[in-house]
């Protein structure tokens, strides 16, 4: 079955540094949760529930949708995006003079190291690819970016750097079907 998978609306968040750090959307959620609806169109009949990261930039548009769907939603903390550590919420400007060694590093070495008490691309990885296998197709996700990126790694066979150069639009429903990779 098809896995459809819709990324949060855009956030207010210029500047910061934020993976698993709550931030505010630019649109309300049940708006963001009707454009998802309307971007479906008839592949709503295929989705039997939807699963959301537990950030309310996911989750509340997640539930709104469900409601229009009439199926039942599930958050995983595997769909969360990825974590800073240390840095989540800060202004990269103040990272870059406070802390530019360590930011530095990690810039130069993101996919095999971590930010300070963070995770690593690998660990993403790991948790999407751990859902998937539990929780499969036949879904309508709603998560991050960084999720979605793992999914093109897992599914299509991309290297980082090539999911990484993908643009990930707001709201728009990506598409994996079952003739992607397992």
């Amino acid at each position: 079955m098809t896995l459809l998978v819709a990324r949060h609306a855009p956030v207010d968040a210029a500047g910061i540094c934020y993976g698993r750090h709550e931030v505010a959307t630019r649109q309300r959620p049940d708006a963001s949760a009707v454009e998802i609806f309307e971007a479906l169109g008839e592949r709503r009949t295929q989705i039997t529930e939807v699963w959301s990261s537990p950030a309310k930039r996911c989750r509340l548009p997640a539930e709104h949708l469900a409601g229009l769907l009439a199926v039942p939603v599930h958050l995983s903390d595997d769909l969360q995006e990825l974590d800073y550590g240390q840095w989540e919420g800060q202004p990269w400007d103040i990272l870059q003079r406070d802390d530019s060694e360590r930011l530095k590093h990690w810039m130069d070495a993101w996919q095999s190291e971590a930010p300070p008490d963070g995770e690593s691309i690998g660990a993403l990885e790991r948790r999407v690819r751990n859902w998937l296998i539990a929780n499969g197709r036949g879904r309508l996700v709603v998560a991050h970016a960084g999720v979605i990126r793992a999914l093109y790694v897992i599914l299509r066979g991309l290297s980082w750097e090539e999911s990484m150069a993908r643009e990930i639009e707001h709201l728009k429903i990506e598409i994996f079907e079952p003739s992607d990779r397992p």
